[in-house]
């Protein structure tokens, strides 16, 4: 890829970014507090999304908190795998 290509293509990212902001929302330190919770609802079959909308929003615009958030989901699946095979 090209580096206008690349560069123009970074500034749409940026630019979707700050018109999807909201003003209730969290910031990374806060989410990474919440995911924990957010992942546990989940598994239990709650609406995590609707309990904890800011968490929901976060993850959605958050590449590296929605990487932590998809790793602890792996861990855990991992985690159910091992112990019914045992």
């Amino acid at each position: 890829m090209s580096k206008p290509v690349e560069s123009q293509l970074r500034f749409v990212n940026v630019m979707r970014s700050i018109f999807n902001t909201k003003l209730e929302e969290i910031v990374c330190e806060d989410c990474y507090n919440a995911v924990d919770q957010y992942v546990d609802m989940l598994r239990a079959g709650r609406d995590a999304g609707e309990i904890l909308p800011q968490v929901k929003a976060h993850l959605g615009v958050c590449a590296g908190c929605d990487e932590e958030f998809r790793a602890l989901i792996a861990i855990l699946e991992a985690e159910v795998d091992q112990s019914d095979t045992q």
